[in-house]
């Protein structure tokens, strides 16, 4: 039976694993991010390399102790996109004792998009001074889950794919900022083995082709039903994801039983329109 770690463990969890002095498993890709505008199926725009992402994952082992730590960002070029700047990040850290999950961090953040039609989605100029960003983060530890959730972060001027890691850090700051003085926060009950980045494991490697199950991010939880395919020896999972609104994307990795980066990502923010990431060759 898997030892249950009290608090004070779970804690000092990540300095146990520092203290031991291993060598981390590291992964990094880079992808290149075009665009596909289709209303009812009709393509009326069509462009690639509109933006950037990239994703690194970092996994850690010490005895019966695993550490994984994801993060992906990307941000588009307004250059390419007619004006429109989008730009998001997300990271979490899932730790686990004896293969079960127990506890994990997350964090992220989300400009905001304009609305309406494609015609509109391609013409519309994002907010020429300041764009506003949607910023989160919480954890989920013995299980328990508490989030800070602001809507209210304003976007630097000069926020693109490049200025990624310092600006990730100014969120979190922005965060804990507003947060300060008010924001959503809250706590309540939680399975901590329902992470976003656990479910998506489970959805990839796991045992059963088809999934259905939630995952708690912010205040809301988030529903994901998700089925596995394996397509000339790769892994491809179709997945959806329900909370406020519904969200349909899609995965390719390599057919192993390691957790590994996705060497293509298709995501559908909306009915008309499909972004395509599509892993680069890095130069050495």
């Amino acid at each position: 039976m898997a030892k249950t770690l009290c608090r004070r463990e779970l804690l000092l969890f990540p300095l146990t694993l520092l203290s031991a002095s291993p060598t981390p498993k590291a992964e990094h890709v880079r992808y290149q991010i075009d665009v596909t505008i289709a209303p009812f199926g009709l393509i009326l725009f069509s462009r690639k390399q509109v933006g950037y992402g990239a994703a690194n994952l970092r996994t850690l082992n010490v005895n019966a102790y695993r550490s994984i730590t994801f993060d992906f960002g990307g941000a588009s070029i307004p250059e390419r996109t007619r004006g429109i700047r989008q730009i998001g990040y997300f990271e979490e850290q899932l730790n686990q004792n004896n293969t079960q999950p127990h506890s994990s961090r997350y964090f992220g953040f989300l400009s905001s998009a304009p609305e309406g039609g494609p015609s509109q989605a391609t013409l519309e100029q994002a907010g020429a001074t300041s764009q506003i960003c949607c910023a989160v983060q919480g954890e989920l530890i013995n299980g328990q889950a508490s989030f800070l959730k602001t809507y209210q972060a304003s976007l630097p001027a000069d926020a693109s794919f490049s200025t990624l890691p310092a600006l990730s850090l100014l969120m979190r700051q922005l965060l804990a900022s507003i947060c300060a003085k008010s924001c959503l926060a809250g706590q309540g009950p939680a399975n901590p083995g329902k992470t976003f980045l656990s479910v998506l494991h489970e959805a990839a490697f796991g045992p059963l082709a088809q999934l259905e199950t939630t995952c708690q991010y912010g205040h809301r939880p988030l529903r994901i039903q998700a089925k596995r395919q394996n397509i000339s020896g790769e892994i491809v999972v179709d997945a959806k994801i329900t909370g406020k609104s519904c969200h349909h994307f899609s995965f390719t990795c390599p057919a192993s039983h390691e957790l590994s980066l996705p060497t293509r990502i298709e995501y559908h923010p909306k009915p008309w329109l499909r972004l395509s990431l599509v892993a680069l060759k890095e130069i050495a």
